[in-house]
Order: C-alpha cells, then sequence, then structure tokens
C-alpha cells in the first residue's frame, strides 16, 4: 500500500497510508474537515474520562454568584489535569472569570452602599430611631 507523499511538521516523511489523491486523510483535508476531526476527538476524550462537556451547545453555565464562578473554575482545572482542555484556553477562560468575579463584587458593592443609604435613612426617623433604642438595650421593639 503506498504511503502519504506529505512531509510532517518536523520535515520527516508523512507514514500514514495514503488514499486515492496520494495524501493520507490528515495531510488531504480541507481545514474545516481537520477542524470536525478535532472536534470529534474532543468529544471522544470527554466521553472516554465520563465527564460531561463543560460546555454544551455553545452555551456557559449561569454565573451569577461567587460559588458558581467557583465551581467553574473547578471543572475547568478538573478538564486541564485529565487533558481534555489545553491549558491556553483554560487561560482565556480564567481571565473571563476574573473579570466576572469582579463583576460580582462590585454589584454587592453597589447592594452594600444602597443598604447602608437606607441605614442612615432610618437614623431621621423617630420610629425607627425607637427600635433601634430598643434593640441596642437588648430589648424588643
Amino acid at each position: 500500500m503506498p504511503t502519504c507523499t506529505a512531509t510532517t511538521t518536523a520535515g520527516n516523511p508523512c507514514r500514514a497510508s495514503a488514499t486515492e489523491t496520494g495524501l493520507c486523510p490528515l495531510h488531504g483535508a480541507t481545514p474545516a474537515e481537520r477542524a470536525e476531526r478535532g472536534r470529534l476527538a474532543v468529544q471522544a476524550r470527554r466521553k472516554a474520562t465520563g465527564e460531561p462537556p463543560l460546555v454544551q451547545d455553545d452555551t456557559l453555565p449561569v454565573l451569577a454568584t461567587s460559588a458558581d464562578v467557583e465551581l467553574f473554575l473547578t471543572r475547568v482545572i478538573s478538564e486541564v489535569r485529565a487533558g481534555t482542555m489545553p491549558p491556553p484556553r483554560a487561560v482565556a477562560i480564567n481571565a473571563l472569570l476574573a473579570t466576572r468575579t469582579k463583576q460580582i463584587a462590585a454589584d454587592l458593592m453597589g447592594e452594600i452602599k444602597a443598604l447602608r443609604r437606607a441605614w442612615a435613612a432610618t437614623k431621621k426617623c423617630p420610629a425607627c430611631q425607637r427600635l433601634r433604642v430598643g434593640l441596642h438595650a437588648g430589648g424588643a421593639a
């Protein structure tokens, strides 16, 4: 059986079996076909490890709280360690998660400021002032 006429990236002759075109399926494939083959290989690795894909149907999990971010980051780490996610992708995801964490912190700071304003407004209310004095004295209002 004839071998592929292409050379590898290392400059050595490809040793794979050739198709009718004289090239192996890898060297004779279009970029779209190579991308599809890579996608299928990643899916096969995920099935072999038994871990569900991190991103399904091009949708990300809802990252509404810092606990959601932490859980997602834990899954990213486990995929990198299992070899099912390339480290450069994990680096990019980590940068995005850091941005999301900062957004969550900013949202929380906004809520804290609103609560402080509401608390300050109660100082002007006589009924609230009596309630606050009663609570500090250890009694109920």
